[in-house]
């Protein structure tokens, strides 16, 4: 018998350890595909975006019509990944961004233009050992 708690004890060790590994690879993967999907709303290159939206979606909706509703008349920042919760039942991670807005062009308009701070909820899946975003929310 105590033979096999000791077995058990180092089993659940080791996987836990194994786990935690792993969720910190996959975070690291999650922040990296967030911020590189921000980098191309950043540079108003929305067809590069398209690249991050899951299979089915990007099955479905054609890129042309992915990139038509996006406005070029906003400037975006990426200021912070703010939070980061997942759930590994579902395979999805609910992400918190917060991401700096400014008008372009704000030549004609009778005030400054000025910087709005927004915070945005968006949901990754993980599918296939890769992170795809959510445009269901």
């Amino acid at each position: 018998m105590k033979y096999i708690f000791s077995f058990f004890l180092v089993f659940f060790q080791f996987h836990s350890i194994v786990a935690a590994e792993a969720d910190v690879v996959d975070r690291e993967k999650l922040e990296s595909r967030v911020s590189e999907r921000w980098g191309a709303f950043v540079d108003h290159k929305f067809g590069d975006a398209y690249k991050y939206a899951t299979p089915t979606y990007r099955a479905v909706f054609t890129k042309d019509l992915y990139v038509s509703q996006f406005s070029h008349g906003v400037d975006w920042n990426l200021t912070k990944i703010a939070d980061i919760k997942y759930d590994p039942a579902t395979s999805v991670a609910t992400v918190e961004v917060l991401v700096e807005t400014k008008p372009r062009n704000s030549k004609g308009l009778s005030a400054e233009a000025t910087v709005a701070s927004v915070e945005i909820r968006e949901k990754w899946l993980h599918i296939k050992g890769q992170w795809w975003h959510s445009s269901s929310e």
